[in-house]
């Protein structure tokens, strides 16, 4: 995605940092549409090959979960008659967003979800490509989302800007060695990802952390400020 382009010195402490599908036009992110599912899961393949069997961390971004979402006008439903198209910007979406029907919103959703789809089956061909190369066996694989977003439930569209559950409730599915499947009932944070990824691998842990590790059978970790209350 433009919004984690090099140019904004995120590629530091990578070997290497590859933009797929995109071009930026400089000073701004006008008119500069994100790479599709597809294009990110094929770089990502190619990268793989090419670790052979040395250790590696790969972080692959996809972004298509937000708009434009690029996608048939099939998946709408064909009795629907609205503002709400396939392929318009969020910043398009931003100005028909005030006054939403319910017919809107279910627009919306559908458009999302099956954005979300897509990135559910290119997921599932990144995994293929891991297990093709013998690689599952010895790699955590971790999926997060940055947050979600709001589609018109308490009258806004977008990321970020409030705290209902549609935004800060996202999923984190980890999976890899000696790892058993459970689901962790605690409250989890994305300021986690790091540390408890850093002691699976036996890696150092940070210096400093607001995060801590979050594994099954372990007590939550106390939060600072917040005495550990699993309700903050």
């Amino acid at each position: 995605h433009h919004h984690a382009a090099a140019r904004f010195n995120l590629d530091q402490g990578f070997e290497s940092y590859h933009e797929v599908g995109f071009e930026s036009d400089g000073e701004t992110d006008d008119g500069v549409a994100p790479s599709s599912a597809a294009q990110v899961t094929g770089r990502a393949l190619s990268i793989l090959a090419s670790a052979g069997a040395r250790p590696f961390c790969l972080l692959v971004h996809y972004a298509d979960p937000l708009p434009p979402w690029d996608l048939p006008e099939e998946v709408l439903d064909p009795s629907y008659v609205g503002p709400v198209e396939a392929g318009l910007s969020m910043r398009d979406l931003t100005r028909v967003s005030r006054d939403l029907r319910p017919e809107d919103r279910s627009a919306l959703a559908r458009l999302h979800d099956a954005s979300v789809a897509q990135v559910d089956s290119e997921l599932g061909r990144l995994l293929e490509g891991l297990e093709l190369q013998g690689r599952m066996e010895d790699t955590y694989v971790c999926v997060v989302a940055t947050s979600g977003l709001e589609l018109g439930d308490h009258g806004e569209l977008g990321t970020a800007k409030r705290l209902y559950d549609e935004l800060v409730h996202v999923p984190w599915v980890l999976a890899g060695p000696a790892l058993a499947p459970t689901i962790l009932e605690e409250a989890a944070s994305l300021i986690d990802v790091t540390p408890t990824l850093l002691e699976l691998l036996g890696a150092e842990p940070l210096p400093i952390a607001d995060g801590a590790a979050v594994l099954p059978n372990r007590p939550l970790p106390e939060r600072p400020g917040h005495g550990g209350n699993p309700e903050w």
